[in-house]
């Protein structure tokens, strides 16, 4: 079961990476995605499993 508290607990450190000059999240995990969507941290995250399959499909259908 997801905890609301583990989804403040990852805006929190984005928001403490922010302050410290982070412009982006790289979320490398394949749980946290479902724990939060990436379009709910303050700044650009990016989901890197997401990142690969969206890359492996289009190596596939390239030929």
């Amino acid at each position: 079961m997801v905890k609301p508290e583990s989804a403040d607990v990852l805006l929190r450190l984005a928001a403490d990476l922010g302050a410290r000059g982070a412009q982006a999240v790289v979320v490398v995990c394949t749980e946290l995605p479902l724990l939060l969507a990436t379009d709910a941290y303050p700044m650009p995250a990016f989901d890197v499993v997401r990142l690969h399959a969206e890359a492996a499909v289009e190596l596939a259908l390239a030929g």
